[in-house]
């Protein structure tokens, strides 16, 4: 099991919306080069990062 929290608070529906659809691309690589089970978060930047495995 993967999974990918948002780690910026105080944001509407459409910001997370665009911070996700922003960060795919590197999602995509996370999962390619990580072994599940793991948690990242995403941040407002659209950067991806290793939170817990």
């Amino acid at each position: 099991m993967a999974a990918f929290i948002l780690t910026s608070g105080d944001l509407q529906g459409e910001e997370m919306a665009e911070i996700f659809v922003k960060a795919l691309p590197r999602i995509t690589r996370f999962l390619k080069n990580h072994t599940k089970p793991f948690i990242a978060k995403v941040a407002k930047d659209g950067s991806v990062s290793l939170l817990f495995q």
